[in-house]
C-alpha cells in the first residue's frame, strides 16, 4: 500500500503494447496507480483492455482504472472499459488519473470515481503541455459513473483542462457522453472550485458533445 508505480500487469511501463487484457484484482499504492499499468512513460498501445476489479485506490497522487500516470507524448489509448472503483487524493479518472500529451478515444467509465483534486468520469488531469499544432483529442468517450471530489476541478470526462500557451483548442473534446452524477463538495476556495458535465475546469474546444447527468 505504500508503493508507487503499481498497476494489475505493469507498474511502469515503456513503450509496451497491452491489448485484449482484462485484469478482475483490486490495485492498491501510494502514487501512480493503474487497473492495468500504474505509470507510463514512454509511447504504448492500450487497446480493448477492461479493468473489472473491485478498486484501484491511491493514496495520493494519480489513480485510474486503466493508466495510473502517462507522460508519453505518443501513446495510443482506445477501447479502454473501466467497471471499479477508483479514487486518490489528486488525479483520479475512470480510464486515466493524469494524461499528458495524448488523448483517448472509445473509452468508457461504469464505475465510480471518487478525488480530491482534479477528478474525472474519463480523464481526472489531461496536459497538453507540448502545445502540439494538431492538438490532442479525447473523442467518443462515454462516462455513467458517478463522480465525486472536494476540491478544485471535477468533470464528468475530464475534470481539469492544461492546454498549453493561449491555445485554448490544443485539447479537444468532440462526440463524448455523460450520463453519470458529477457532485462537488466545495471544500477548496475560489475559482478552484468547478463541476461540469463535460470538463470541470481549463482551456479547451469542446464540440458535439452530451451531458444528461
Amino acid at each position: 500500500s505504500s508503493a508507487v508505480s503499481v498497476g494489475g500487469i505493469c507498474g511502469s511501463a515503456s513503450d509496451c503494447e497491452l491489448r485484449n487484457i482484462t485484469v478482475k484484482c483490486s490495485v492498491y499504492g501510494k502514487n501512480y496507480i493503474g487497473g492495468l499499468v500504474g505509470y507510463n512513460e514512454k509511447g504504448g498501445v492500450f487497446d480493448n483492455c477492461t479493468y473489472d476489479g473491485k478498486e484501484v485506490a491511491a493514496a495520493g497522487d494519480a489513480a485510474g482504472g486503466i493508466i495510473g500516470y502517462s507522460v508519453s507524448g505518443n501513446a495510443v489509448l482506445k477501447n479502454l472499459v473501466n467497471y471499479g472503483k477508483v479514487t486518490a487524493a489528486w488525479y483520479t479518472g475512470g480510464i486515466v488519473g493524469k494524461l499528458v500529451n495524448d488523448g483517448a478515444s472509445f473509452c468508457t467509465n461504469l464505475g465510480t470515481v471518487s478525488g480530491g483534486e482534479d477528478t474525472g468520469g474519463i480523464v481526472g488531469c489531461i496536459d497538453n503541455d507540448d502545445n502540439s499544432e494538431g492538438g490532442i483529442s479525447v473523442y467518443y468517450c462515454t462516462n455513467s459513473g458517478t463522480v465525486t471530489a472536494g476540491r478544485r476541478a471535477l468533470g464528468g470526462i475530464a475534470g481539469y483542462v492544461e492546454s498549453g500557451g493561449n491555445n485554448s483548442k490544443s485539447v479537444t473534446f468532440s462526440k463524448c457522453y455523460n450520463t453519470g452524477t458529477v457532485s462537488g463538495t466545495g471544500t477548496g476556495s475560489g475559482d478552484r472550485d468547478a463541476a461540469g458535465g463535460i470538463v470541470g475546469e481549463g482551456n479547451s474546444g469542446i464540440m458535439e458533445c452530451c451531458n444528461k447527468g
